[in-house]
């Protein structure tokens, strides 16, 4: 069988590498309340073909994965060496897993025991590049606080003492609910309990140092799509400097003055180092 030459610019510090591979596979893990308004830039950035053909798309306000998907499936979008894990989910809130835990084809990334791809073959490590957002622990879990629209009685995201009135340090001591991020890096998900001497910050941040997992930050969208661009081509368009999927905050008196110290604080710290080290070779300009 023949094998595709496909090049992707990698971390300045390393240079540019001709990966050679059958297929370009994709892994987003879409962390909740952490920037699921990068879908669009994936989507569309890998699928050149559709803004090629749909300009206008670029100054659409509304873009969300839904619309995506649907308007614009990938078999027919993103050409044959582009895959999305997961296909059409894409992320939802999946825990990251090694490349080795899926199969793929025609396509279609797929967990196993699901229906087998017509190769059966994982994809290997240099095929599978992840991408996410992370965020300020706090902010992420104030923007939790306010999401209430999946509950009849409108109590805070997967919070489990149904108390619509629950204050916001209340919700963040739920044992399930601190930590989030750094479940999702180590495969876990983000709204269950995990014992944290189980989630080793060393082994998150060496993962996500890879030079195949990109990630940006939420409270600082403009660096992250700057690197973003730097790292695999192109040019930023209106439509991925905008919040497309924006959580209503609500009021919450002396918010300013809860401090939450969980591991996804030493976590996030650590990305911020790792983030900060790659706008500095990719030349992004900071603009926080």
């Amino acid at each position: 069988m023949s094998m595709c030459s496909l090049v992707l610019p990698i971390p300045p510090s390393l240079g540019y590498l001709t990966l050679t591979f059958k297929s370009f596979v994709l892994y987003f893990l879409q962390i909740q309340k952490c920037g699921t308004s990068l879908f669009n830039t994936l989507w569309l950035h890998f699928c050149p073909e559709i803004l090629a053909k749909n300009p206008k798309l670029a100054d659409r306000e509304d873009l969300i994965e839904y619309g995506l998907i649907k308007e614009y499936p990938m078999k027919e979008w993103c050409g044959p060496k582009v895959m999305f894990y997961n296909y059409p989910l894409v992320g939802f809130h999946w825990p990251w897993k090694a490349p080795s835990t899926y199969t793929h084809g025609g396509g279609v990334v797929q967990k196993k025991g699901a229906r087998m791809a017509s190769d059966g073959k994982p994809p290997q490590e240099d095929e599978f590049h992840s991408f996410a957002m992370f965020r300020d622990p706090l902010e992420r879990i104030k923007s939790a606080f306010s999401f209430r629209e999946t509950t009849k009685l409108k109590i805070p995201h997967y919070s489990q003492l149904e108390d619509p009135d629950i204050s916001l340090e209340d919700y963040a001591a739920e044992p399930h609910i601190a930590n989030c991020q750094i479940k999702m890096v180590l495969g876990h998900r983000c709204h269950h309990y995990v014992d944290p001497a189980k989630l080793p910050v060393r082994e998150a941040l060496h993962r996500i140092a890879s030079p195949s997992f990109y990630f940006g930050l939420t409270d600082r969208w403009e660096e992250s799509i700057c690197l973003f661009h730097n790292w695999y081509g192109g040019s930023t368009k209106p439509f991925e400097l905008l919040n497309n999927r924006p959580t209503k905050r609500l009021d919450v008196p002396g918010d300013d003055k809860i401090h939450i110290m969980d591991i996804d604080t030493a976590f996030i710290a650590g990305a911020t180092r790792i983030f900060d080290e790659r706008l500095k070779k990719a030349g992004c300009v900071a603009s926080h």
